[in-house]
């Protein structure tokens, strides 16, 4: 197991979010950050994204709901609207 998450695999991630929660259901895709370790104080090879400002009545309710199924990475809502994506065996 790697201790680190390639961005390549975070980008997956993201990919997998956005095929999720569709552009055509009126999820905004702008407003995606992924962010190194660095933004939110994360051990190295650890990434978060941020989706914020949906407007809908819970715009926070993605990262809860959220499935991954890139290999090697896990995640977990860090709050309701930021997901960890952390290397996993």
């Amino acid at each position: 197991m790697s201790d680190r998450v390639t961005r390549k695999q975070a980008e997956a991630v993201v990919e997998q979010i956005k095929a999720q929660f569709p552009a055509e259901a009126g999820w905004d895709h702008n407003l995606i950050n992924l962010r190194d370790h660095t933004h939110e104080e994360l051990p190295r090879g650890r990434w978060s994204v941020d989706w914020e400002g949906q407007g809908f009545s819970c715009p926070e309710e993605w990262a809860v709901k959220f499935r991954c199924t890139v290999p090697g990475v896990g995640v977990e809502p860090i709050l309701s609207f930021v997901l960890l994506i952390y290397p996993q065996s």
